[in-house]
């Protein structure tokens, strides 16, 4: 089997100015991950689009 790693995108999804992200693709396929926690109130609002976006 093949190295792969994977990222888990914590707090949101931008690619840019992402050190881990970017050694991780440097060194085998990457594999994202991002979990969206409902439970987290207004500590991270996301706006219609972008939950539409994600969960399509």
């Amino acid at each position: 089997m093949a190295d792969v790693s994977i990222y888990w995108f914590r707090d949101d999804l931008r690619l840019a100015d992402l050190p881990g992200l970017a050694a991780a693709a440097q060194a085998s396929p990457v594999i994202p991950v991002f979990v969206r926690d409902p439970d987290l109130g207004d500590a991270w609002r996301m706006g219609s689009a972008s939950q539409w976006w994600l969960h399509h």
